[in-house]
């Protein structure tokens, strides 16, 4: 039989697995980053509210950038930040000053497809409003 050469050509548009250490994230700059991983945010505390802070745990970084820019945008005064975690995952948890953590959003054990282990930052939002 002849090779058919199209089951390549069609893989290739589609989103490579980063490899497990060291490798890229998909198809970006290398993983390997640790204290710069988290962008520099400001702790203000408001009168009244109850300040926290929220860390993202993710693998993809353009979906936790999505999401810190929607809890900025809600929370002026919330310090966001991101990490990167275990292969395929994403999780959202909130830290309160007193030290306790609520899990808002895990994506682990959701999917295939893909695109159910992402929230939609509206989603994260809401539940944050709720627990506060």
């Amino acid at each position: 039989m002849a090779p058919r050469g199209k089951k390549r050509a069609a893989d290739a548009g589609k989103e490579e697995a980063p490899a497990a250490k060291g490798g890229t994230d998909a198809g970006q700059e290398p993983v390997a980053e640790t204290p710069t991983a988290a962008p520099a945010t400001k702790k203000v505390k408001s009168a009244g509210k109850a300040s926290f802070r929220v860390k993202i745990e993710h693998w993809y970084k353009r979906n936790a950038d999505q999401l810190a820019e929607a809890l900025r945008a809600e929370f002026p005064d919330v310090t966001v930040e991101t990490a990167v975690g275990r292969r395929n995952s994403f999780e959202c948890t909130v830290v309160k000053d007193d030290g306790k953590e609520m899990l808002v959003w895990t994506g682990i054990k959701k999917g295939p497809p893909r695109k159910l282990k992402f929230p939609e930052p509206s989603v994260v939002v809401e539940a944050i409003n709720k627990d506060l």
